[in-house]
């Protein structure tokens, strides 16, 4: 019988270990068994855990409660014979309480096998179990008290690492990201007390401001990172500066001129994005994510195929709406898993479309003032035939892996540039120095050369 007091006992065991692990310290420092990694999901009224688990260390767990050895069977063979078993037990070594001692439900929701690897250990294979828990009616989710002892019953030197991936009240927004997690808290074994204690939640401060916060840092990171949103509107303003000539693009319409036009493109795109993105949040309207960004990777290639030969010059507001209208339903993807409240919710899709904003003004007002200097030189038609190009072998690439689901050389390359600020510091910067060298060559330079 599994005991939930608050500490658990297992003295002649502990001691024997205690003891093995002492004598043979350097050893057992050299050779590291992977632990356990435990990540939290706060939700209004639910708490989800994503557990990691090393398929050895639960094999060793449990030896005596199954018929074969897991570590020793093919991987795909472990699950399919013995599902039921390693859940049952997993629901044994893992319960729930309120500090009153009122049970929490705990149920199981998905497990897999995968493999990982570090330096050390090499490569192991892994279970990956989510499950989910909630309290009884009326207790909140904050009043939470874990008994966890998978493996750690058995295996005393094992321990599980905890971390909260997602607290909307504490500001600790994106679950699709570890680099985002807070580490809370490690459930191990005390060796001078002999004890295991159960996991209970630290105090964090928690506001409608921090979840305001933290959403609005997610809309800052959700552009920074997506650079597909953000070539679709840099490459639809490459040929906003310029008048038409017939079935080409002409010269600089003056400062006034593209000023207009760059406001008009940029504000048609915010108003299009957002009107989806809130009625993406709340679920009115739902597409296939694969459909949407498709629509986007053809929304790249359209704006570049116009930024080489005017399509529909003079109506780049419309287009700009109308494909924002697409990127809009993509950012919604981002908030429509939040299990939220009504103010929550209002709060999360303002601050998430605020930080969306606030990051495109700030990226977009640091490439105006040189986009307009470039473009009022005649070597501008080569520096906006080449971007065009790239941009529309990205999109292509970028619509190939989508669809495929395979991923091919160009995106990890784009990526990689993309995602260190470093390099994007460095490329702003290249763009900066050449924008004006090229303006000051064509003003002064090249008046001298030709007199």
């Amino acid at each position: 019988m599994h005991n939930h007091k608050q500490q658990y006992h297992h003295s002649g065991f502990v001691c024997v270990a205690a003891i093995l692990f002492l004598l043979c310290g350097k050893a057992a420092l050299a050779h590291p068994m992977p632990n356990s990694f435990i990540q939290l999901d706060i939700h209004e009224r639910s708490i989800s855990a994503d557990i990691q688990v090393p398929l050895d260390e639960l094999g060793l767990a449990l030896r005596g409660k199954i018929q074969e050895n897991i570590a020793e069977l093919p991987t795909k063979q472990v699950l399919e014979r013995n599902y039921s078993e390693i859940a049952s037990y997993l629901l044994q070594h893992s319960t729930a309480r309120t500090r009153a001692g009122l049970p929490w439900s705990v149920e199981i929701e998905a497990m897999r096998l995968d493999s990982s690897s570090n330096p050390i250990n090499g490569q192991f294979y892994e279970l990956f179990v989510r499950m989910v828990m909630k309290p009884p009616e009326g207790s909140p989710v904050q009043d939470f008290v874990w008994f966890y002892d998978a493996v750690l019953h058995q295996v005393v030197t094992h321990s599980a690492l905890v971390a909260v991936r997602y607290d909307w009240g504490a500001g600790i927004i994106d679950e699709s990201s570890q680099r985002n997690s807070r580490e809370v808290g490690v459930i191990a074994w005390d060796i001078r007390s002999n004890t295991l204690a159960p996991f209970t939640l630290p105090p964090m401060e928690r506001s409608m401001w921090q979840g305001f916060a933290g959403m609005f840092v997610l809309g800052m990171e959700h552009i920074r990172l997506g650079i597909d949103h953000l070539l679709f509107l840099i490459v639809l303003l490459l040929p906003a500066p310029l008048t038409q000539n017939g079935k080409r693009w002409g010269r600089f319409g003056g400062v006034r001129y593209a000023a207009l036009r760059l406001l008009s493109i940029i504000t048609a795109f915010t108003l299009g994005h957002s009107l989806t993105l809130l009625v993406g949040a709340l679920k009115i309207v739902s597409i296939d994510s694969r459909v949407v960004e498709l629509c986007i990777a053809a929304s790249i290639a359209v704006s570049a195929l116009h930024a080489l030969r005017p399509m529909f010059a003079q109506r780049e507001m419309w287009i700009a709406a109308g494909f924002g209208l697409v990127h809009g339903l993509a950012f919604a993807e981002t908030l429509q898993h939040l299990e939220l409240g009504a103010i929550q919710l209002a709060l999360s899709i303002a601050g998430f479309n605020i930080g969306i904003e606030w990051m495109q003004l700030c990226i977009v007002v640091s490439i105006i003032p040189f986009l307009i200097l470039l473009s009022k030189g005649r070597l501008y038609a080569g520096v906006r035939i080449i971007a065009a190009v790239s941009a529309m072998i990205a999109a292509f690439a970028w619509g190939i892996e989508r669809w495929s689901g395979q991923e091919n050389l160009i995106t990890p390359f784009i990526e990689q540039c993309t995602r260190n600020i470093a390099s994007v510091g460095l490329m702003w910067g290249i763009f900066a120095v050449v924008s004006v060298l090229m303006w000051y060559g064509e003003r002064t330079l090249l008046p001298t050369l030709r007199a």
